[in-house]
C-alpha cells in the first residue's frame, strides 16, 4: 500500500532524531566515558597520595595512625605543625628553621615532645609560631633556634619574604601537583600508582607510610614527632656536602655581618615578652656545627668569597655584653656550636645540620651544666646513653630512633 505524502514526511524526522541518539550515545561511550573515568581515577589516586588532603586533616591522621609521613608545600609546614601540637598537647616543643629538624620525641623520655622545626626562620616569625602555639592548653617550654645569622638584617628580610603560613588549603594545588610530578617523575609515579591503588607507598628507611607530594617523590617527610626523614639523595650526598662551608658561611649575606643587629635583638624581646605574659621557659639554643664553620669564623681572615669583617655579627653573638642580655629578657640560652661533636662530619647532614646521634651527643652533655638540667631535671640520661651507645655500636647516625615515639 502506498504512503501518502504526509505520512512520509513526518517519518523522516523521527528516524533523523533517533540517528542523533544512537550517535550521541556513541559520542558518550567512545569519548565522554572514558574523559569522566579518568578523571574519576585522578582525583581517586590524588585523594590516596595524600595530595588533595588538608595538612589539619593529615595532622589528625598522623595523631591516630603515627607511620604516617607527611611533606608537601612548605607553606603549608606552620598550619600542620600548629595542629600535630594541638593533637598530641606536648610539654615540650622545638621551633625554627631547618638546623633542628632531627630532634625526636624518644631523646627527651619522660616528658612529651613535638619537633615543630621547618616552620620559623626568624625571631619575628618564632613569635608568630610560639604564640599560636601556646594560646590555650599549649607547651610550657618552648626550645628554639637562636644562630648568630639570625641576628643579621639582611638574613632576616630574606626569611621574611621566602617563608610564609598558608592556611587555606588549595585542593584545585593538589590536582596540579599530580599533574606536575606525572610530568616531571613520571617513573616515580607509575612505580607508586598501584600501591596507593591497594594501599599506600612505604618508605625505603622505616617501611612508614608516604601521603603528600613531597614524600611521595623524595619518599621522606614529617614524622609523628614532627621531625623530619631525610631523604635518600641528602644521605648519599653527606660526605661531600659536609665539606661544603658555601652551604652556612654565605647565610650571612657579603658586606652585612659587621654587627650585631639592633632590630633583630629587639624582635627578640618581643618573643621574651610574650613568654613572660604566656608563663613560658623560652629555652634558645646554637646547635652544634661542623668544626670548621667555627674555625673560619674565629680566624679573623676572609674565606673563599666570604669576608672576615662579616664574622662580626658572630663575634658580638658570643660577647659577655649580648649574653647578659639575653639573661636579662629571661632568655636561657645555650651555645652548642663548638661542640666537640662537630669534629666528625659523619654525625652531619652538611656543615650546618646535626643528624639524630649529633643531637644526643648535644643533649647528654648539656645534662652537666645545672642551668640546662633545671629545665627538664627528669630526663632520661640512661636512655640516652644507650641511644648514643647503640647508635656507636652499628654505625648508625641517623634514624638512630627509627620510628619510635
Amino acid at each position: 500500500m502506498l504512503q501518502s505524502s504526509s505520512s512520509i514526511s513526518s517519518s523522516e524526522p523521527t528516524s533523523a532524531l533517533r540517528e542523533l541518539a544512537r550517535f550521541l550515545k556513541t559520542l558518550v561511550v567512545a569519548c565522554v566515558l572514558p574523559s569522566v573515568l579518568v578523571i574519576a581515577a585522578l582525583l581517586f589516586l590524588a585523594h590516596r597520595m595524600g595530595f588533595t588532603i588538608s595538612p589539619l586533616t593529615i595532622a589528625h591522621m598522623q595523631q591516630a595512625d603515627p607511620r604516617i609521613l607527611w611533606m608537601s608545600h612548605g607553606g603549608y609546614y606552620g598550619p600542620y605543625q600548629l595542629a600535630r601540637i594541638e593533637a598530641s598537647r606536648p610539654e615540650i616543643i622545638f621551633l625554627g628553621h631547618s638546623r633542628c629538624s632531627q630532634w625526636r620525641s624518644m631523646m627527651f623520655k619522660p616528658y612529651s615532645f613535638h619537633n615543630a622545626c621547618l616552620t620559623a626562620w626568624t625571631f619575628s616569625q618564632i613569635r608568630t609560631m610560639v604564640d599560636l602555639a601556646t594560646r590555650k592548653n599549649g607547651p610550657r617550654i618552648v626550645m628554639f633556634t637562636m644562630d648568630y645569622f639570625m641576628f643579621n638584617d639582611a638574613y632576616a628580610k630574606n626569611w621574611a619574604d621566602r617563608a610564609t603560613m598558608i592556611y587555606d588549603f588549595d585542593y584545585v594545588q593538589g590536582l596540579r601537583d599530580l599533574a606536575t610530578i606525572a610530568k616531571g617523575y613520571p617513573v616515580e609515579v607509575l612505580t607508586a600508582m598501584p600501591a596507593y591503588l591497594f594501599g599506600r607507598a612505604h618508605s625505603m628507611i622505616d617501611g612508614m607510610d608516604l601521603l603528600g607530594f613531597g614524600a611521595v617523590i623524595a619518599r621522606a617527610g614529617f614524622r609523628f614527632d614532627g621531625s623530619v626523614m631525610y631523604n635518600a639523595k641528602f644521605r648519599e650526598e653527606a660526605p661531600r656536602n659536609v665539606h661544603e662551608m658555601a652551604m652556612v658561611i654565605p647565610t650571612v649575606p657579603r658586606g652585612t655581618g659587621h654587627v650585631i643587629s639592633s632590630a633583630q635583638i629587639d624582635e627578640l624581646q618581643k618573643l621574651a615578652d610574650l613568654g613572660k605574659e604566656r608563663n613560658l621557659t623560652l629555652v634558645g639554643i646554637q646547635l652544634p656545627f661542623v668544626k670548621k664553620v667555627a674555625d673560619i669564623l674565629d680566624s679573623g681572615q676572609d674565606y673563599q668569597h666570604y669576608l672576615a669583617s662579616d664574622a662580626g655579627v658572630w663575634r658580638d653573638f658570643q660577647s659577655a655584653e649580648i649574653r647578659r642580655r639575653f639573661q636579662e629578657m629571661g632568655i636561657h640560652f645555650f651555645d652548642w656550636s663548638r661542640h666537640p661533636i662537630g669534629a666528625d662530619t659523619r654525625a652531619f647532614i652538611d656543615p650546618a645540620h646535626s643528624s639524630e646521634y649529633a643531637n644526643v651527643s648535644a643533649l647528654s652533655s648539656a645534662m652537666a651544666d645545672p642551668k640546662f638540667r633545671a629545665i627538664i631535671p627528669e630526663l632520661d640520661m640512661q636512655a640516652l646513653g644507650h641511644a648514643l651507645r647503640e647508635a656507636e655500636r652499628t654505625g648508625t647516625f641517623f634514624d638512630i630512633y627509627h620510628d619510635r615515639f
